[in-house]
């Protein structure tokens, strides 16, 4: 098993996830990631990232979002929120990656055949 697959399959098993909505927050097919994480397929570098932004960030703002409930300043609240608003703009972006990677996949493929 590769490097990325084994943080993709980490990934999975700590985030509590299904497979299938693991996958569906990933923009990518269920089979495929079972496929990772049985090591019969492979993560690719972009798809590895794209775990680490999403679930990575969403444990860190689950302990700030502890922290805010515990009477934060309004400033730091606020400075909180544009900070997801910005992850969030990440995770778009790096979906929208990851599906023009997979269409140029597949247009070599078709190349090739």
């Amino acid at each position: 098993m590769t490097k990325n697959n084994k943080i993709v399959a980490e990934s999975l098993k700590n985030s509590g996830l299904k497979q299938k909505e693991f996958a569906q927050r990933l923009g990518i097919s269920r089979s495929h990631l079972s496929m990772i994480v049985a090591g019969t397929g492979k993560a690719s570098d972009a798809l590895t990232e794209l775990v680490r932004l999403k679930f990575s960030l969403v444990e860190q703002s689950l302990k700030t979002s502890e922290t805010l409930q515990e009477g934060a300043p309004p400033q730091m609240i606020k400075l909180y929120e544009e900070l997801l608003d910005a992850k969030n703009q990440i995770i778009e972006l790096q979906n929208e990656l990851i599906k023009a990677e997979s269409k140029k996949d597949g247009e070599r493929k078709k190349n090739i055949i």
